[in-house]
């Protein structure tokens, strides 16, 4: 598999010391040597593509759309993709993430790729494979960034677990990195920070602004290193930017190799067999998957009905608007001794269900139930089980 970096609007691979400019075609002509279909992990980050750090119930990508989709439309925009971080504990509530595009971009640029036999199997956004390149962080916190001449692309996250996403564009672009890792805390000075560059020319120039290079725990990596080493990411991990079920499907994989067979018999004088061949495999591979896409699929259109179950509840005399902060509300404000495990609304009225650990009840979720207005809640066994209940205000 080759690891493949959309960086605005042009593409990074290991074996090009420049990047290439234009559309998937050129990256097509650039693995033209190679066998098809070509497995490809895309890092895909053009300049539409926006991470943003979000105060998030611990819940489902299905929840988290309905919560955030209000403020983040791209959420709940099939045509643009998105993701988001692991859901991680922040003082006394959880936060996470987002990476969105602002203009859909990503799904037509994987079938694209697909036509010119290049088989996108992950995407994944740059600050996520960025923070997978070292197989270990420290406790301590750690900075990780991508420096080009005129973009720099800064990840950071401290002993705290506080974390800061910065972008930088322009001529000042390494100058204001530079002056960003020289300003980090002196308490922090032993915290590494890993630069990975285009260019080895761009180490002097950070350094004729703030001489980072000699800071204690600072290492530079090239990017067309970087490209060849695994970082291995979980396919569960939730910042895949493709949806579960394939993209390319069967159909369009059968079309798309029409249209390359035609143009492969005309180029190489018609002979074509090998081709029929890679085509015929790539056909069945994917026909291969289609029990586990169904099964995907009617995963997803059952927490599609959940949330229109939940919007539908409302009522026509019940704006939409008033469930999202009831959401946000309930997630943000959980106690980190207590699960939330299931939320039903009936007209203005609702319940959720969960599980507290020894020693919670009463006093961790009475003061919970107060600050939502709910009811005092009642533990349904003694295993732990509650149940809060409360009214829609608004």
């Amino acid at each position: 598999m080759r690891t493949v970096l959309r960086w605005g609007n042009r593409w990074w691979t290991s074996g090009t010391a420049t990047p290439l400019e234009g559309g998937a075609d050129v990256l097509a002509a650039h693995f033209a040597e190679s066998p098809r279909p070509l497995k490809v992990r895309l890092i895909y980050q053009p300049g539409h593509l926006e991470t943003a750090l979000v105060s998030c119930p611990k819940a489902n990508r299905a929840t988290l759309a309905a919560v955030l989709g209000e403020e983040y439309p791209a959420l709940v925009d099939p045509a643009k993709a998105w993701s988001h971080e692991p859901i991680l504990p922040f003082k006394e509530s959880f936060t996470t993430l987002l990476h969105f595009e602002q203009q859909p971009e990503l799904f037509a640029l994987v079938s694209e790729l697909a036509t010119h036999g290049l088989q996108v199997e992950a995407a994944w956004p740059l600050m996520t494979w960025l923070d997978a390149l070292p197989t270990e962080w420290p406790g301590t916190g750690y900075t990780v960034a991508a420096v080009d001449l005129g973009c720099v692309f800064g990840y950071r996250r401290n002993a705290q677990g506080e974390q800061t996403v910065r972008i930088w564009t322009g001529d000042a672009a390494t100058a204001d990195f530079a002056k960003w890792v020289a300003a980090l805390p002196a308490t922090d000075v032993a915290e590494p920070v890993l630069m990975v560059g285009t260019s080895p020319e761009l180490l002097n120039l950070l350094d004729a602004h703030h001489p980072v290079t000699a800071r204690p725990g600072t290492d530079w990596l090239s990017l067309s290193e970087a490209l060849r080493m695994e970082a291995s990411i979980a396919r569960a991990h939730p910042a895949q930017l493709l949806p579960p079920t394939p993209f390319v499907t069967p159909n369009r994989v059968a079309m798309a190799a029409s249209v390359a067979l035609f143009g492969l018999t005309a180029w190489w004088g018609g002979s074509y067999g090998l081709q029929l061949v890679e085509v015929e495999r790539f056909r069945v591979a994917e026909e291969t998957h289609a029990e586990e896409r169904a099964k995907l699929v009617q995963a997803q259109a059952g927490e599609r009905a959940e949330i229109e179950k939940l919007r539908a509840a409302l009522g026509p005399e019940r704006p939409k608007r008033l469930l999202a902060p009831l959401l946000r509300s309930l997630g943000n404000s959980i106690p980190r001794d207590a699960v939330l495990g299931s939320f039903d609304l009936t007209g203005d009225a609702w319940s959720a269900r969960g599980f507290a650990a020894a020693g919670a009840f009463p006093p961790t979720l009475v003061t919970w139930a107060q600050a939502l207005g709910a009811e005092i809640p009642v533990p349904a066994s003694p295993n732990g089980a509650f149940v809060l209940k409360g009214t829609i205000r608004g």
